[in-house]
């Protein structure tokens, strides 16, 4: 499973589009982000 696949399925999960902008723009948020599966970013 690539990163983008990972992205796509907690994106869904989320729901918050613009959250999640933010966690692809840096690496800190990328593994925040992948770290919590429930969709929510630190914020």
């Amino acid at each position: 499973m690539s990163h983008v696949d990972i992205f796509k399925i907690i994106v869904i999960f989320d729901g918050d589009q613009g959250q999640w902008v933010g966690c692809l723009v840096t690496q800190y948020y990328i593994r925040c982000c992948l770290a919590s599966l429930a969709g929510v970013c630190c914020r």
